[in-house]
């Protein structure tokens, strides 16, 4: 194999190990902050029990509220938005 497709494949690699990291630090801190969620697809999306319901994808970061126009990424801006619209404890 040449060197471009090993270091494609390492970089593919790479990228799928940070996305399973993601995933599991992201839904590890919602578990954490008792943000109450349903997993669906093996925990690939979450969709967290608040009204309005938000999707959460934690392998991105990306997370939209239904019905809204609020579409952002990132776990700790999830938890402010939460918190910020009383829609969590804390």
């Amino acid at each position: 194999m040449s060197d471009m497709t090993e270091g494609w494949k390492s970089f593919n690699e790479t990228k799928r190990q940070k996305k399973y990291q993601n995933q599991e630090q992201s839904t590890s801190i919602l578990e954490k902050e008792s943000i109450p969620f349903e997993s669906k697809n093996y925990g690939t999306h979450l969709v967290i029990q608040t009204k309005p319901v938000i999707d959460f994808w934690p392998s991105t970061g990306l997370w939209k509220v239904r019905g809204k126009d609020i579409k952002k990424r990132g776990v700790r801006g999830l938890l402010r938005y939460l918190k910020d619209n009383q829609m969590v404890g804390g």
